[in-house]
């Protein structure tokens, strides 16, 4: 009879273990921080063939606020607000006709709002894709001086907020119902460059720390 109780009782128990709180949060409010690598590209297609070059690299950081709609067991779909502080420097050195110059580029911020869709796969991991509206903050520089004197000749600064469309993709892994951690790219499409045609590219990596709502 003991035994038989016992069975029962653990029988009995069972669902309620099953439907605790472990089980992922889906939907609602979320706020990610997130870290990683971005890369600013100069390109240009001529004749079938696209040149790129380089801006520079280096360390980013930054966080995200969204919110999630649920709109099946296994989908959501809401805005979202992320927003980056961006360390991509880079000075090129040069000398013409007894000039010789330094052009330099650095990235400031990259603020980027839009929509971002997500399915889950399975009962701990999702899938998300974002397309949104970025805004790219630079700084470009240009100083000559003459190559005798070393007096400036020219110098040209501009601090622009460059703008245009951004597509985000990754997945995140829950590490318990509110807490989730994830790999994720963004690339942004920004338009011509100082009228150079060259078009800017706006690459970055990162890993992220989540949390629900």
């Amino acid at each position: 009879m003991r035994r038989l109780l016992f069975a029962a009782f653990v029988l009995g128990a069972t669902p309620a273990f099953a439907d605790g709180g472990d089980e992922a949060k889906v939907g609602g409010m979320r706020i990610e921080v997130h870290a990683g690598i971005e890369r600013p590209n100069l390109s240009d297609t001529q004749g079938g063939t696209t040149y790129v070059a380089s801006l520079g690299s280096g360390f980013v950081y930054g966080a995200e606020i969204g919110y999630d709609v649920k709109v099946s067991e296994k989908v959501t779909v809401g805005p979202y607000l992320s927003f980056d502080a961006g360390g991509a420097n880079k000075c090129e050195n040069y000398t013409i006709s007894g000039v010789n110059g330094q052009v330099c580029f650095k990235s400031k911020s990259n603020l980027s709002v839009g929509l971002r869709g997500a399915a889950r796969l399975g009962s701990k991991t999702e899938l998300y894709l974002g397309l949104g509206y970025d805004m790219f903050d630079t700084d470009f520089t240009i100083v000559e001086r003459n190559s005798v004197t070393n007096a400036v000749v020219f110098n040209y600064a501009a601090t622009e907020n460059r703008k245009g469309i951004g597509v985000s993709f990754g997945g995140n892994y829950d590490l318990s119902r509110n807490m989730y951690i994830g790999l994720g790219m963004r690339v942004s499409e920004l338009g011509d460059f100082e009228g150079t045609g060259f078009k800017l590219q706006r690459f970055q990596g990162h890993a992220t720390l989540g949390f629900r709502f």
